[in-house]
């Protein structure tokens, strides 16, 4: 795509104040022509008429004629719907009627917005640099290309391209397996030929260790490769030994549902052959996605599971927590089974995983696993209060006061401390009597304690009454420590947009109020969050907090914040955003800064947030 800039646009975008001039300097390949007057459209108009929605990375309409002006407006709206993001953001910026369609529909015009914006941090990325290589090295800086990756459909091909080049050029086998695992949340958005070519990336690799390693990353994405491809990765995982195979399982378990009937089979096999420990290990990939496969399969891995020891059995079940709540109840209830046949010190990582599919559980399934965490000492029920609690509100009515009432029961208020912060977002979906027992509990901590608390708390402080909110905000205030009270505003910053404009205030004021730059950093990080709610003088009073952050991790960090909550802000203000994220001289800040800005999904469970082996965190086989 060529020549993206500002003719034409939508009277109005989201992120026009860091839209500039959108280009892309490589060989341009034409993907939308636009027809003369007098040419004809009727092609167009029937393919857009008759064809089925296609996949994500060959969904966009490949048009070579257009006459826009003699479309209808619905007609243009249907075209529009079929572009790719980039295409659909060079034809609103050069024909105004198709521009006055987009803005007729939402999601089109957050498409549009998120291209530009996109575009922008691209541009930014890349500007002052001669040559090829040297213009995309900024994007190997750490973090920059996971970043990018969710927003792979907002890139010209040629841009997608030259990431791919980039990790292609690497000459350390394990830079070229680390860069895989950063591609892997959007690969399935890049074109066919360019996810062959990161397939050929891990073929080439020589050592089981880095090959491992790639799939464990790249395989959370093969659901949106195409089948060859998809044979080939699991084909990769047939050819490693044992302690590299369970990590690869891992990876690519996590999608299976997005495989083909064949090789979901083929990785069960290869589960099934595996020794103990590498099939606990294969099952915290594979039960995860275990919901989407046919009954039979199901069967097989519950199989496996209920023929190990006891503690990779626990690291198994942690695995099927996520998948859990799409199984049949006959599968349900054998999976609770085998969590009570385990001790106390296995049983928990196995009902913390269990927290994730809670939901999707009958009632008395949900009471059985309750009656586990009840018959736990305080040491370890803290504990699956952290996997439980946030996850409360998907529990029967006549259940969650049985978990507010286990964190109750705590006596050290360290426990009691860590109970809390585990209901993060459930707070916000129980009753209100139950809501104020949790901020009870919060109220009678050391003074020192209190503000920490909050964080975990302060997820679902929209979702209270305006009495608990202020009680919460109250808790951050408390005297403290000053990375206590940062960590407040870190959690209360979600939220902040739900709160009443004196509550939005103070902690407006909190936050300025602390003077280590890496404490004020981290309370933005959080507050930036919701600063699209905020009223306009509490916007400037936050970027002004930023503005005076020197130090570029803090500075980073704010962006953080700001990334998220950036959109509807007025133009002076997104400038002022991006210009804080330019402003670093260090090319690596200025590369991190930058893409902070960009768009992100929502946090999904990572899998170092527990290591049901007891070994600290999960870590990819390394040299």
């Amino acid at each position: 795509m060529r020549g993206i800039d500002e003719r034409g646009k939508a009277p109005m975008s989201t992120f026009s104040a860091i839209e500039g001039d959108i280009t892309d300097d490589s060989p341009a390949r034409a993907a939308v022509g636009v027809e003369g007057p007098g040419q004809s459209s009727r092609s167009v108009v029937e393919q857009t008429r008759s064809e089925p929605e296609a996949s994500s990375s060959s969904s966009s309409l490949s048009m070579q004629h257009i006459s826009v002006p003699d479309l209808p407006p619905e007609l243009l709206g249907q075209i529009a719907e079929r572009l790719s993001p980039t295409d659909l953001l060079r034809m609103s910026q050069t024909h105004q009627q198709m521009s006055n369609a987009i803005t007729e529909i939402a999601t089109l015009q957050a498409r549009r917005e998120r291209a530009i914006r996109v575009q922008a941090i691209w541009r930014r990325l890349t500007e002052g640099r001669v040559g090829v290589e040297n213009r995309l090295a900024p994007l190997l800086y750490g973090g920059v290309i996971q970043s990018l990756a969710p927003n792979f459909n907002y890139l010209t091909w040629d841009q997608q391209e030259g990431l791919v080049a980039l990790a292609e050029g690497l000459g350390d086998p394990w830079d070229r397996s680390f860069a895989l695992r950063a591609f892997a949340i959007g690969v399935g958005e890049l074109a066919p030929e360019l996810q062959q070519r990161l397939v050929a990336l891990a073929e080439g690799l020589d050592q089981p260790w880095d090959r491992a390693s790639a799939l464990w990353g790249l395989g959370p994405g093969a659901s949106g490769l195409a089948a060859t491809l998809q044979q080939r990765l699991v084909a990769l995982v047939e050819g490693l030994d044992q302690p590299y195979s369970p990590w690869a399982l891992w990876g690519l378990g996590m999608c299976v549902g997005g495989l083909v009937p064949e090789l979901q089979q083929r990785l069960v096999v290869l589960a099934e052959g595996l020794e103990s420990s590498g099939r606990a290990r294969a099952l915290q990939g594979l039960g995860a996605g275990v919901a989407k496969l046919d009954h039979a399969l199901q069967q097989r891995l519950l199989l496996i599971a209920e023929g190990l020891e006891p503690k990779q059995c626990a690291a198994a079940l942690w695995g099927f927590g996520g998948g859990m709540g799409g199984l049949a109840p006959e599968l349900q209830q054998r999976l609770v089974v085998l969590a009570e046949r385990l001790g106390p010190e296995h049983l928990v990582p196995a009902l913390w995983g269990f927290g994730a599919g809670l939901g999707g559980l009958v009632p008395a399934l949900q009471q059985r696993l309750v009656v586990l965490a009840e018959g736990l000492g305080p040491q370890y029920s803290v504990s699956v209060l952290l996997g439980f609690g946030a996850r409360v509100a998907e529990l029967d009515p006549a259940l969650q006061p049985r978990l507010v009432a286990l964190a109750e029961g705590l006596d050290d208020p360290a426990n009691c401390l860590l109970a809390l912060k585990g209901f993060r977002a459930g707070l916000a979906g129980i009753a209100p009597g139950l809501q104020e027992r949790l901020v009870v509990l919060a109220e009678g901590l050391d003074p020192g304690e209190r503000a920490s608390v909050v964080e975990g708390l302060a997820a679902g402080v929209a979702g209270v009454a305006p009495a608990l909110q202020e009680r919460l905000v109250v808790l951050a205030e408390a005297p403290g420590r000053p990375s206590d009270r940062a960590s407040a505003l870190r959690g209360l910053g979600a939220g902040v947009a739900g709160l009443p404009p004196e509550l939005q205030e103070r902690l407006v004021v909190l936050a300025e109020g602390l003077e280590d730059a890496v404490h004020r950093g981290s309370a933005l990080r959080g507050l930036g969050a919701g600063l699209g709610g905020l009223a306009p003088e509490l916007q400037q009073r936050l970027v002004v907090l930023a503005e005076g952050l020197d130090q570029p991790w803090p500075r980073i960090f704010a962006l953080q914040g700001f990334g998220v909550g950036m959109a509807g802000l007025e133009p002076e203000l997104q400038r002022r955003i991006t210009a804080l994220a330019g402003g670093l001289a260090q090319p690596e800040y200025r590369a991190r800064a930058l893409a902070a800005l960009l768009p992100r999904p929502p946090r999904a469970r990572a899998s170092w947030e527990f290591d049901p082996s007891g070994n600290g965190r999960f870590d990819p086989p390394s040299h």
